[in-house]
């Protein structure tokens, strides 16, 4: 056959050569070859032979057509011109040109238009899921467009063409996704089309928020003076304080963290911009190395499970996830020394990381596992323990909006050294336990004493943690006198970004951590349902009644009814806190008063 084709190629250029030569108008291949239509200037006869065209994959592989040219189209199994610089439809009813019913058409367009067609994914499969195509009809009569069945999905429409031209029809989706990807759809019409469609994870709206779970793990007889920290946190071990003057302290930290057979479930924040209000289910497991464990024989394995989540439209909250070992076997960690286990960026040691499927197909969300040995207070003395050297550690607790706080107020008696409860994991036994009242700071000031206290059982014994007040106000932004300033504003002067953010001026909270918001903290009571002290020391906070610090005259105010934490922003010269009695509410106060700080993960 190759020969034939070949001969009969040679033979159709030496007609033309002879034409040219010999001036001749008109060309005739095959039968009867004299006789030739007047009209035709090229004559193809044949009763068992055709003409073939060129074929081409597509048509954009012919770079720079002529109008006029004609193609056999490869991927559309049909011919094909190119006029007035467009290529045409299928001019050959090369797949039976064919709408699938009685309906005759000359082109089909798939068009794209995201918000028409809707969004898919896992999550909320093909509900109100279209596709908009633009058909060309020549013939009225029924026709019934079907797609491809591609990742468990397909596109289809049946009705009739009444009339004829250009019309837009809208193919309904049907199915479930399997997986979330890019996929391509083709019609089974001809002329037909393609058109891709995105299987998102999620909702693209939906922001899922997975802050880090901090596991606190420690063992240190030898503890203090503590070293902050240049680099990351390790698993190394008994590291001494101080070489060569390694002394054990009165109290070991003694901490062993551990992930429970039954598991423990979390919170996880999300977001929700507009539409979509389900969040699919999820399972990964990780591998916590032997290294990290107490035994340090073994990996071990720990699974991340998320349930499926409903929620509102445009809306805020959390979903639960459960975090549990994947033999149903305790797993105990590794109890981390506290000059390695911290790190300079207070994120402890990386145990591993869960990859939580988002919106954009082929991108993750990390969700961190980490052991920490303590979180040491922002100003911790960096020489031995006294009673005005902050020499504090707190722990971190996860609440049920999904947030990391310290487990205690900032210079809770629980949390420092100096004091003969000091136990970091403790936490307050009752609403009125003093033992974790803490410092009383007043708002925006850094913690340079002034909020330290000296709490007994009924009141405040005055002692070297509880400096005498004085009257003069502050003219610099930061104090160094130590002094409880009596004014109902401490300092002279408008600076009002003392404590906004993480990188406030002043922020009296731990590497990493602030002072919460009005918003963050009114976000708590309602997750938590606080409404009184009683639920306050009922949730993981363990509020108390801390009681405050009058700004007019210093005076410790102890009824022990009422709770008073400060909030970072401010109205006017005035401090924003939410109190703590019979009633949870915010308000303001003066600036210059002493109320408790309870501070919140960045």
């Amino acid at each position: 056959m190759k020969k034939i084709f070949f001969q009969i190629q040679i033979n159709i250029v030496m007609l033309l050569l002879t034409s040219f030569v010999f001036g001749q108008q008109s060309l005739k291949i095959g039968d009867a070859p004299t006789t030739i239509d007047a009209n035709a200037v090229l004559e193809l006869q044949s009763t068992t032979k055709g003409l073939v065209l060129p074929r081409v994959a597509t048509t954009s592989a012919i770079l720079s057509p002529e109008n006029g040219l004609m193609v056999y189209d490869i991927s559309t199994k049909c011919v094909k011109s190119y006029n007035n610089g467009f290529w045409s439809g299928c001019l050959s009813g090369g797949l039976n040109q064919t709408s699938n019913g009685t309906a005759v058409i000359f082109s089909i367009d798939c068009d794209s238009d995201p918000v028409y067609n809707g969004t898919i994914s896992l999550s909320q499969g093909l509900d109100g899921v279209v596709q908009k195509v633009t058909v060309v009809v020549t013939a009225v009569g029924t026709y019934n467009f079907l797609t491809n069945i591609v990742n468990g999905m397909y596109f289809q429409l049946s009705g009739t063409f009444t009339t004829t031209g250009s019309q837009e029809i809208t193919l309904i989706g049907y199915g479930s996704p399997i997986v979330a990807g890019n996929f391509t759809y083709t019609l089974n019409s001809n002329p037909g089309c393609t058109f891709d469609r995105i299987t998102y994870y999620m909702y693209p709206n939906i922001v899922l928020f997975p802050t880090p779970y901090f596991i606190t793990s420690v063992y240190d007889v030898d503890y203090l003076p503590y070293t902050i920290p240049s680099s990351v946190a390790t698993l190394s071990a008994s590291v001494a304080a101080t070489t060569g003057t390694a002394t054990n302290e009165l109290l070991p930290l003694n901490i062993q963290g551990s992930l429970p057979e039954l598991g423990i479930t979390i919170k996880i924040p999300y977001e929700s911009n507009g539409y979509g209000t389900i969040v699919p289910a999820f399972t990964e497991t990780i591998t916590i190395p032997a290294a990290a464990t107490k035994e340090g024989l073994v990996d071990r394995q720990v699974k991340l499970i998320i349930a499926q989540a409903t929620f509102s439209d445009f809306s805020s909250g959390t979903i639960s996830a459960k975090l549990i070992p994947a033999d149903n076997s305790i797993i105990n960690f590794k109890q981390l020394d506290i000059q390695t286990g911290i790190g300079f960026n207070n994120l402890g040691y990386l145990l591993g990381t869960f990859s939580i499927p988002t919106s954009v197909v082929g991108i993750t969300t990390p969700f961190e596992l980490r052991a920490i040995a303590a979180i040491p207070d922002r100003s911790i003395s960096t020489t031995a323990a006294t009673a005005t050297s902050h020499s504090m550690f707190y722990t971190p607790i996860r609440s049920a909006t999904g947030r990391t706080w310290l487990n205690n107020n900032l210079g809770a008696d629980y949390s420092n050294v100096y004091k003969s409860v000091f136990s970091p994991a403790q936490q307050a036994t009752s609403a009125t336990d003093y033992k974790a009242f803490g410092s009383l700071i007043q708002w925006g000031r850094n913690t340079d004493g002034h909020e330290l206290t000296n709490w007994s059982f009924t009141n405040v014994i005055l002692g070297p943690a509880v400096t005498i007040p004085i009257t003069a106000v502050s003219t610099t932004s930061t104090t160094t006198n130590g002094a409880f300033i009596k004014n109902a504003n401490w300092l002279n002067l408008t600076d009002y970004s003392l404590w906004q953010g993480v990188d406030g001026t002043n922020n009296p909270c731990p590497t990493g951590y602030r002072v919460p918001t009005t918003a963050e903290l009114g976000a708590e009571m309602t997750a938590a349902s606080i409404l009184t002290t009683a639920t306050a020391y009922n949730s993981i906070f363990k509020f108390t009644t801390t009681n405050y610090r009058n700004s007019g005259d210093g005076v410790f105010t102890t009824t022990n009814n009422t709770g008073y934490y400060w909030a970072s922003e401010f109205s006017g010269t005035s401090g924003n806190k939410y109190s703590i009695s019979s009633i949870v509410q915010s308000s303001t106060s003066a600036r210059g008063q002493g109320f408790a700080v309870r501070c919140i993960k960045d």
